[in-house]
């Protein structure tokens, strides 16, 4: 059963509660409940961007750096907020705008990951100019200031892009990527708040060396699904689940248990890719988008997966398709957040909503 909202009206607050200096704005969304409503269609250059990174704070989106249209990469924080309410309101543009900021603001990058965790937002990562990352900067959402955090470790993972970043109650998963030789990686590692500490989980897992992966941690588990992305064999469309206190790894692509093996496990529509999001709540894993090389437009399926009871599905969602690859996406009470990336070669600005309830 798909967990498509109702029709109605949805007002989205955008811009918000954290002293930016900027006057808030009000979003009239009309919903069918099927389909992708887009949010911003005024051309907005500053955010047609690909390979950038997003996170959700509170009831703010925001999106940190990425690969602009020009060919330069960007630096900027960038805020939007969005909170659900029903009411009647004139219809405006959701807008994005940039976050005023102090301190040690990190390298203008591209392929970065980002994650929160309570009131800080962490990056890692990502390349410019064919020169790979491993820094970790942090930035701490109520003073908007910027750190560049000093790891307590001599061990730390190298430098690398493309990879991804999950947050659990440990702290911080690295997992995967490539560095500037194009070397794919298959390491996962634990980046501790706390101690600032970097602890190796395993230098290799089932999943093997992959990039433009997608990974997700359901909420009060400590398992991270892993899907998709380029491989040392090529395109991928297996899921991997894994343990994040131990960085061992099991493959699910044919099933969730070794004792029942599924050969069309995974939905056929689900096929190998790169470049997608995922996002978890408490009862799916979705995901969404990416491309396949030969794909130009990019996917615009969207598919969940019942971790729970180990099913596979697909949201029936009708309208003009939606595709996209390289893109951001968050997954917040309201629903399914789509900013940025790619279609038909092509860089996108909107930001897109799916509500999903």
């Amino acid at each position: 059963e798909d967990k498509i909202c109702q029709s109605g009206t949805y007002i989205l607050d955008v811009v918000g509660e954290l002293s930016y200096g900027i006057a808030p704005i009000s979003v009239s969304v009309e919903v069918d409940g099927s389909e992708w409503q887009i949010l911003s269609s005024t051309p907005n250059e500053s955010m047609l961007r690909f390979q950038h990174a997003g996170v959700a704070h509170g009831e703010d989106l925001y999106v940190f750096g990425g690969a602009l249209y020009d060919k330069t990469y960007s630096n900027e924080l960038l805020v939007a907020h969005v909170q659900d309410e029903i009411k009647d309101m004139p219809e405006a543009e959701l807008t994005w705008q940039v976050v005023p900021t102090q301190g040690a603001v990190p390298s203008p990058r591209y392929a970065h990951s980002a994650v929160v965790n309570n009131d800080t937002m962490y990056i890692f990562g990502g390349q410019r100019s064919l020169y790979a990352f491993s820094e970790v900067y942090s930035f701490h959402f109520p003073s908007s200031i910027w750190s560049f955090i000093s790891p307590s470790s001599s061990a730390a993972p190298s430098p690398r892009f493309d990879h991804t970043a999950v947050l659990t109650d440990n702290g911080m998963i690295v997992f995967g990527g490539r560095n500037s030789s194009t070397k794919f990686l298959g390491d996962m590692w634990l980046f501790n708040f706390d101690s600032h500490e970097w602890t190796e989980l395993a230098a290799s897992t089932v999943a093997g060396a992959r990039f433009g992966h997608s990974a997700s941690v359901p909420p009060g588990t400590t398992q991270m699904y892993i899907f998709g992305g380029y491989s040392d064999v090529g395109l991928s469309n297996q899921l991997f689940m894994c343990e994040t206190t131990t960085g061992e790894c099991a493959d699910y692509s044919y099933g969730c248990s070794s004792n029942r093996v599924m050969l069309t496990f995974v939905p056929e529509s689900l096929t190998p890719r790169f470049g997608h999001t995922s996002a978890a709540d408490s009862e799916f894993v979705y995901f969404y988008g990416g491309t396949n090389l030969t794909n130009p437009v990019g996917f615009h399926e969207l598919h969940k997966f019942s971790y729970n009871n180990c099913i596979w599905d697909s949201a029936n969602i009708d309208g003009e398709s939606s595709g996209r690859y390289d893109h951001v996406s968050w997954l917040t009470k309201n629903g399914f957040y789509v900013q940025g990336g790619k279609s038909t070669g092509e860089y996108r600005q909107e930001t897109l909503f799916l509500p999903i309830c």
